[in-house]
């Protein structure tokens, strides 16, 4: 593994975290359908892959014996086709960041016993391994860690939950069986706490995705927490502010919703020609890394 240190004056991802402004976002291509992705190709790199959800998330949605939705579709195949091997891990969907943390922890340690490995996160997710990497001795073993709408500073949507509709938060939570742990831990307050006693560990690289997108582009069940942060914190895809998913300089700006970047279907997009095409987005992560040597 390399130290930060020995790349900090070649890489700005390594330079100290800082909340960049947000540039313009790049166009959306003309048409979603305009150029097929099914036969992308990644680079392979050297080291394996461990994709970890976000908030409310899975790794396969199952019906019986029947699959019937995966959280990163298309993303998994391509990269494995690419001749990467590539792990997904399940965690506890709206538990703390540190239960979660445990449990991603677990995980790599009884499907990767050895070795170095990267880590892709999609929201919540990132806080995860952010936190795992800095206080269960995952930074060992990481490379890289790279963060897609992650609400490093927070989010006014949990903020909401928590001080407007409490009470009415918990009790549709425990009639689905679920904690509402994660929700307090992505607070902004709480977010802020979470960033004084969780730095970036040298000798990973750090790099974060955030993005946004319209209002006519988004998925309809959006629209009022898009409305709600927008008011707060300004651009957002939907459940994240791009100043609260851009930790690091170098950021990358998408313009999508928040389950665009998981390759989830969006007819708004798709009818506006907004699209994001996230399997190529995802070549372009996975270059960065190779570019790096990894």
């Amino acid at each position: 593994m390399i130290a930060n240190q020995q790349r900090s004056e070649s890489n700005p991802l390594l330079a100290t975290p800082a909340t960049p402004a947000t540039p313009a976002m790049p166009a959306a291509p003309a048409s979603p359908l305009a150029r097929p992705t099914t036969r992308l190709q990644a680079p392979r790199l050297l080291a394996p892959i461990v994709l970890v959800h976000g908030f409310f998330g899975f790794d396969v949605q199952r019906i019986g014996r029947f699959r019937v939705r995966r959280y990163w579709p298309g993303i998994v195949p391509m990269l494995r086709r690419s001749g990467n091997r590539v792990l997904v891990a399940r965690l506890a969907p709206t538990d703390s960041i540190s239960h979660r943390a445990r449990q991603l922890q677990a995980f790599i340690e009884s499907h990767l016993p050895d070795g170095p490995l990267h880590l892709i996160a999609h929201s919540m997710g990132g806080l995860d391994c952010r936190y795992a990497l800095t206080h269960l001795g995952l930074h060992q073993r990481v490379l890289s860690l790279t963060t897609i709408n992650s609400p490093h500073q927070g989010s006014a949507l949990a903020d909401f939950g928590v001080k407007q509709v409490e009470g009415l938060m918990k009790l549709l939570f425990a009639a689905m069986g679920l904690t509402t742990r994660g929700v307090y831990d992505l607070t902004r307050e709480a977010c802020q706490r979470f960033n004084e006693t969780t730095p970036d560990v040298p000798g990973v690289v750090y790099h974060s995705v955030a993005s946004s997108c319209s209002l006519a582009a988004l998925p309809p069940q959006f629209i009022g927490s898009y409305l709600l942060i927008q008011a707060e914190e300004g651009a957002n895809d939907g459940l994240v502010s791009t100043r609260s998913a851009a930790r690091w300089p170098g950021t990358e700006y998408w313009r999508a919703a928040h389950t665009d970047v998981v390759n989830w279907p969006n007819v708004p997009a798709q009818l506006f020609g907004q699209w994001c095409d996230p399997l190529r987005r995802y070549v372009r992560l996975i270059e960065r890394l190779a570019a790096l040597g990894f």
